[in-house]
């Protein structure tokens, strides 16, 4: 199958920042790098400082906990309605607006008198960087060449996956040092360097607009409604003063609303999403698998730990360690991987990749008390490896299959998919090992093991249904009805 034209459009930019030039790619990739890992950030950032919210503003766990969870639900519900807004007005400009509203955000959450106040600046904090991820991924993919956007996609993986790691213990660091509103204020600087590199980058991209349409409202309040029911359901856990019923409605109301999603977007003269790009196979093979590896990289993620200290007797210090070690392959990994499909195609990493992973954790579905720290290293990076060279892969193979002036919006459901796909992860992990006794750890652990390598393999299936070589001539059905 053919390989894309470096000549696609989308991709004339300013003399320094065109594809094949190093200099603005670089630049770019930057603003990219420095705007997008606000949202990982400011998800894990604030986890140590609550202790001291909850003291300051005189609040249950309950309430605290509500802190983390609006703010992701918040971004998710908003991620494709962000992208569609790109597409239509340009995603340098939206991209921009959503850093600044992110200041904006961030200045709420730090002057917060009470606990109302920081719960609507978190709400806006993940509606406004909701507007961050999906265009600036957007735009990596329009300022660099078909032969460079593996690698580019990989370094700006490597930075999300490195901030979400580091976050919890800067967040720790600067509660010590200063107070738990200085946390919000360090987004001040990631904002003004992200701002400063993108004017550097060669101003603006000349990125196509799906200009002259309206946004799909009701096609957006019913996406926004299947987001926030179904996060809702698998955020709330069972018991204390949570009605039995809740989580079954809260499913019901996300099935129904998303048919009635698709009943809209099949007759809206101009819709939030275009159904055809669910026949395209790259973005939707791309798509599904990255909610996969998304759900075991979450249930590893929070269950590694886990194992570590009530299995294997690890200290917190050195269960942390192991998962710096656990993180870090998975950082140095997707530069490597991006970089590799840009020469092999887009099937052939992820396969390997996930094969990794699922056999890695095969493996580590025998641990047991007193298992050699090597072999427990040795699994831990080869999760960590097959997983972080995957990502920026299915990243590049799903946003360079969608049509051009549709780039934003794919890249919301895209990372819509990849937020659910983790809640869900995470859901399993907490349902499978919660209320179990002492004595029964060890198999319920492996148990949740189970289900992870299951969905790794699902993973491997649909990476291989992927093709090596994106062909551009499906663009010409895709943009249209």
């Amino acid at each position: 199958m053919a390989d894309e034209s470096p000549s696609e459009p989308g991709t004339t930019v300013g003399a320094s920042a065109g594809p094949g030039k190093p200099l603005g790619l670089a630049l770019l990739v930057g603003m990219a790098v420095s705007g997008t890992i606000l949202m990982p950030l400011n998800t894990t950032m604030l986890a140590l400082a609550l202790p001291r919210v909850m003291a300051d503003l005189d609040i249950q766990v309950s309430a605290a906990g509500w802190l983390m969870t609006a703010y992701l639900i918040t971004g998710a519900a908003t991620l494709a309605i962000s992208g569609r807004l790109g597409d239509m007005y340009g995603q340098q400009r939206v991209f921009n607006l959503g850093l600044i509203t992110f200041a904006a955000a961030s200045m709420v959450c730090a002057l917060a008198p009470n606990f109302v106040i920081l719960l609507v600046g978190r709400i806006l904090q993940g509606a406004t960087g909701s507007a961050i991820v999906p265009n600036g991924f957007a735009l990596v993919r329009y300022g660099s060449a078909p032969r460079q956007r593996g690698r580019a996609f990989g370094f700006v993986t490597c930075s999300n996956a490195t901030a979400a790691t580091v976050a919890p213990a800067l967040g720790g660091f600067i509660v010590e040092a200063f107070n738990w509103q200085a946390i919000f204020l360090l987004n001040l600087g990631f904002v003004t360097l992200s701002l400063m590199l993108g004017s550097l980058a060669a101003g603006r991209l000349s990125t196509p607009r799906d200009a002259g349409t309206r946004l799909d409202n009701l096609g957006s309040t019913l996406l926004a409604a299947f987001s926030i029911s179904l996060a809702i359901a698998i955020s709330i856990r069972g018991g204390g003063q949570t009605p039995a019923g809740l989580p079954p409605l809260l499913i019901a109301i996300a099935v129904l609303s998303f048919l009635l999603f698709l009943v809209q977007e099949h007759r809206a003269r101009v819709p939030l999403v275009r159904l055809a790009l669910l026949r395209i196979r790259n973005f939707l093979a791309a798509t599904l698998c990255s909610s996969f590896l998304n759900l075991t990289m979450y249930g590893f993620y929070l269950l590694i730990p886990l194992i570590l200290q009530d299995i294997l007797g690890y200290s917190p210090t050195g269960a942390g360690v192991m998962m710096l070690l656990f993180t870090g392959a998975m950082a140095l990994a997707a530069p490597f991987g991006g970089s590799l499909s840009d020469r092999v195609g887009r099937r052939l990493i992820p396969i390997l990749g996930l094969s990794t992973l699922a056999v890695s954790g095969l493996f580590f579905l025998g641990i047991e008390a007193g298992a050699s720290p090597t072999y427990v290293l040795a699994c831990f990076l080869g999760i960590g490896a097959g997983s972080g060279m995957t990502f920026p892969v299915l990243q590049t193979a799903s946003l360079e299959a969608a049509p051009p002036e549709h780039t934003g919006v794919a890249s919301g459901v895209y990372f819509t998919a990849r937020y659910l796909g983790g809640s869900i992860g995470t859901s399993i992990i907490s349902r499978t090992t919660h209320g179990v006794a002492p004595g029964a750890l060890l198999p319920a652990y492996r148990l949740a093991l189970v289900y992870l390598i299951i969905c790794a393999g699902v993973a491997v299936f649909l990476a291989a249904a992927l093709r090596p070589r994106f062909d551009a001539s499906v663009w010409r059905p895709a943009g249209r009805r």
